[in-house]
């Protein structure tokens, strides 16, 4: 966790947070320089994470930015997501208090629900918080794909936190920059948030055209051979 004084420094395009070190729950310090800058693009906010590791005999090996702490007060969302090419769980924190791992796991402090892209679990890069008539939408834009894991967990039986992991193995004397985190509310159903990622994914996606022997083939089992 951050630990010390944070320097802010706020602008008309972004806000910028930087600790000098960070600290665990034993109250173990870190030389461990982090920023994390968001930039308003539009409807959308870019989170950007920086880390500079000054420890030696340490690997950085993950970070989870954005986190974010879940309104109680706005009651438990529905979790959309691309898991099994689409899954939605209608209420979140129930979700959760089901997910217990029942071996070697701090299930007391938190219970995560965890999915992974690309190649695991994950079709696309990003979940959904939907309550119905609006909901945030939460992606990772990373045109290089690399593995990128979309975190839920119950925290002491409480509240729910959302979080983006990914994975910089940021060695001693080295800086590693991660800025494909993007969260942006929305208003309406949740089609608006596929949306979102789908406006992204026409940047670099394109369809392939099917041949017409196999459009015209008959039979599935012609189609899984042409396959």
């Amino acid at each position: 966790f951050p630990s010390g004084k944070c320097r802010i420094d706020i602008t008309d395009e972004h806000a910028r947070l930087s600790f000098e070190e960070m600290v665990d729950e034993d109250g173990k310090r870190y030389q461990i320089l982090t920023t994390v800058t968001t930039t308003l693009e539009g409807e959308n906010v870019r989170w950007e994470i920086e880390v500079e590791n000054r420890m030696k005999d340490m690997v950085v090996r993950e970070t989870h930015c954005p986190l974010i702490s879940i309104d109680e007060e706005l009651g438990s969302p529905a979790l959309i997501s691309p898991e099994n090419i689409s899954t939605r769980y209608e209420d979140l924190h129930q979700t959760l208090s089901r997910s217990f791992t029942g071996y070697m796991a701090p299930d007391h402090k938190y219970i995560r629900k965890t999915e992974t892209y690309p190649g695991m679990s994950l079709s696309m890069n990003f979940s959904v918080l939907d309550y119905g008539t609006d909901g945030l939408y939460i992606g990772c834009h990373d045109p290089k794909f690399f593995m990128t894991t979309h975190g839920f967990e119950l925290e002491k039986g409480k509240h729910v936190n959302a979080f983006i992991a990914r994975f910089p193995f940021t060695m001693y004397g080295e800086r590693s920059s991660d800025r494909t985190a993007i969260t942006s509310a929305y208003s309406g159903n949740w089609f608006r948030a596929a949306r979102k990622y789908r406006k992204w994914a026409d940047s670099w996606y394109t369809p392939p055209r099917m041949p017409e022997h196999v459009r015209n083939s008959l039979g599935w089992q012609r189609v899984i051979m042409h396959h």
